[in-house]
């Protein structure tokens, strides 16, 4: 999978965020430059796949302990995902849509599991 900026997928929900708003009365031809954007922005990143820089921060209220983790997600539909968290801890989550894997390389450790029973609420 070939990284895309993060910033690109901002620039997408911004386009759709801004398109939502447009009033509902405007004229077929004052939308149409509008319109050619926006599949300009769609052609662009119509692909399958995509990866993204992420951090999260997780408070657990029950023993009020508040954690900070980043690292790099990787998507490729359909139901493929690969989370390579870098800190505080390396470790893996990846998933074919059906099996789940949580890779912990320092505990040279892998868990394998159903995604369907892990995902579902």
């Amino acid at each position: 999978m070939k990284p895309k900026k993060i910033k690109n997928i901002f620039l997408i929900a911004a386009s759709f965020f801004y398109f939502s708003f447009l009033p509902m009365d405007a004229k077929a031809e004052e939308l149409q430059p509008k319109a050619d954007i926006l599949n300009q922005i769609e052609t662009q990143y119509s692909g399958n796949d995509f990866c993204a820089a992420f951090h999260q921060t997780s408070h657990l209220k029950a023993i009020d302990i508040t954690e900070t983790a980043s690292g790099q997600a990787f998507f490729s539909h359909p139901g493929k995902m690969r989370w390579e968290y870098h800190t505080p801890e390396k470790n893996q989550i990846i998933t074919d849509g059906s099996t789940l894997w949580i890779y912990r390389p320092d505990d040279n450790q892998v868990v394998k599991g159903s995604a369907l029973s892990f995902f579902k609420r």
